[in-house]
């Protein structure tokens, strides 16, 4: 499931973020690729961060 997730993140992303804002917004294609880096890079440190404060027995909830 999580591969499925994360491919339609990576299929937005690359897709349809990317292009509309070069396209729409006006940025410059280096400026949405860092824009998307930093969204990734705050996503990643987020994921981690949410892993890491998650109750570590997962066995009780069910």
């Amino acid at each position: 499931m999580g591969l499925f997730n994360y491919g339609g993140l990576m299929a937005i992303q690359t897709l349809w973020a990317g292009p509309w804002m070069i396209r729409v917004a006006g940025y410059s294609p280096l400026e949405s690729a860092t824009g998307l880096f930093w969204i990734n890079i705050t996503m990643l440190i987020s994921f981690f961060l949410w892993g890491y404060f998650l109750p570590r027995d997962y066995k009780s909830w069910f």
